[in-house]
C-alpha cells in the first residue's frame, strides 16, 4: 500500500467505519483490519499539561497533550497529536496558531478519536475558533 493510499483511506472513512476499543487505545478500520489508529498513554504530570490560550476556554481549564499513532500492519507510518481539553470531553488537533486552523486530515482523524466522548468535535472547534482548510 503506498502513503498517499492509506492517508485516502482515513480521509474517506467515516467515524463509524471504525472499531473502537477504549480501554486500549485503539481504532481499527472495519474495512481493512490492517489500519489502526492507536492512543499513547497521557501523560498527567506537568509536562503533559498543554498551555496555550485556546486550550483553557472550558470550564476544565486542564489540557492535556496527546499522541496517537497512526498504523498500517502495527507499524507507525505517522504521528498525529492533539489536546485534551475540558476534563477530557474533546481531543483537539493542533491547529497553526497564525491563522487558528487545522486541515482537512487532521479534521477527519480528529473526528474519528472523539467517536466515543460524547461531545460534539464540531462545537468544541467552534468553541476555539478553529476552522477547518483544503
Amino acid at each position: 500500500m503506498k502513503y498517499s493510499e492509506f492517508i485516502n483511506i482515513i480521509v474517506e472513512s467515516d467515524p463509524r467505519d471504525w472499531i473502537v476499543n477504549d480501554e486500549y487505545g485503539t481504532y481499527i478500520y472495519k474495512e481493512n483490519l490492517s489500519v489502526t489508529i492507536k492512543r499513547e498513554e497521557i501523560d498527567f504530570s506537568d509536562q503533559g499539561r498543554f498551555y496555550e490560550d485556546w486550550a483553557e476556554r472550558f470550564p476544565d481549564k486542564k489540557a492535556y497533550r496527546q499522541k496517537y499513532f497512526l498504523c498500517f500492519h502495527q507499524t507507525i507510518v505517522e504521528d498525529f497529536y492533539v489536546v485534551a481539553v475540558d476534563g477530557f470531553r474533546s481531543y483537539i488537533p493542533y491547529p497553526k496558531l497564525e491563522n487558528m486552523t487545522i486541515t482537512q486530515f487532521q479534521y477527519k482523524v480528529g473526528s474519528i478519536i472523539n467517536i466515543l466522548s460524547g461531545h460534539s468535535f464540531d462545537e468544541y472547534l467552534r468553541r476555539t475558533k478553529i476552522t477547518v482548510t483544503n
